[in-house]
């Protein structure tokens, strides 16, 4: 009985040393890209495009899921550098692609470049360094660098991100998407998205307006176009068809929250009442577009 009881014991103690225990990755090696010495022209017409990165996983002292991203530099000494997040999932593998398009606007931003530049930069080959970083959620020693590659031969396009507008167009502002002054006409009745700190539209756009009396006397009904011109093209609307839909409780003493979509169906407020609302259109998350109107400062 006491060797079966030893032999338990040990059994516990080696099942107990098995078990895995997390700590501070102390080392992560990025591989030299197999591209190194190749001349990258990035692609400009496909955003599908990427680089890929071939790395071994931290030891965390099991296998983790882990966030992967790249930082990008213009010196070997990373004096000034961008950070891009992948194409796709994160996860166990530790090799992973960043988007050639993130990479163009990443090297545009660390030359410093603007919009103001886009009619006079020129680009050539350069010399690219990069790191891989990995970190767990929510885990802040997690995060580790790895060693500095280097593509030798990357050329840039021009990548600066500018603001970009749509327009509010209905009985609030006018029916005059075709006009050959519309852009006069909705001058103060656009919406702005942002850029972003990693140099990118949000594709979140915002705007602040005075609702008077419709330009019909009627209920508010509106919808949205990204650019001007067309009728029957750049229509972001409440369905697809083009046929209002309409909304009674929203009054403009609360909020009013829904879906949009590629369509001609408008929002109709019959309810809606004269004042100044922020309208919010978030055309980020292809398929899962919204808007929301609520009343504004």
């Amino acid at each position: 009985m006491a060797c079966a009881a030893a032999l338990v014991a040990g059994l516990s103690s080696c099942s107990q040393d098995r078990d895995p225990v997390y700590h501070a990755p102390t080392k992560f090696v990025l591989n030299e890209p197999v591209m190194q010495d190749q001349h990258i022209a990035l692609e400009e017409d496909n955003q599908d495009a990427t680089i890929e990165l071939v790395a071994s996983q931290p030891d965390y002292g099991f296998s983790a899921i882990v966030n992967y991203s790249a930082l990008v530099s213009l010196t070997p000494d990373f004096a000034k550098s961008v950070e891009i997040k992948p194409s796709g999932t994160n996860g166990l593998n530790p090799s992973f692609r960043i988007p050639q398009f993130d990479l163009s606007i990443a090297i545009c931003n660390l030359m410093g470049l603007t919009p103001a530049d886009r009619e006079t930069a020129t680009f050539d080959y350069i010399p690219v360094y990069v790191k891989a970083v990995a970190e767990m959620d929510g885990i802040e020693d997690s995060r580790i660098e790895s060693n500095a590659v280097k593509f030798n031969y990357i050329k840039p396009y021009f990548a600066v991100a500018e603001p970009k507008c749509i327009y509010l167009v209905g009985s609030v502002s006018a029916w005059s998407v075709d006009a050959a002054n519309a852009p006069t006409i909705y001058e103060n009745w656009r919406l702005w998205d942002e850029v972003s700190p990693e140099g990118k539209n949000t594709g979140i756009y915002k705007g602040t307006f005075d609702f008077g009396e419709t330009t019909d006397g009627g209920a508010y009904t509106l919808r949205f176009y990204s650019a001007l011109g067309n009728w029957e093209e750049n229509s972001i609307g409440s369905q697809k068809d083009d046929n209002p839909i309409e909304f009674p409780d929203f009054t403009g003493s609360n909020t009013f929250g829904g879906a949009a979509v590629e369509g001609k169906g408008s929002w109709k407020f019959p309810n809606l009442v004269p004042g100044r609302y922020a309208v919010t259109v978030d055309l980020s998350t292809k398929g899962n577009w919204t808007i929301t109107i609520e009343p504004g400062e």
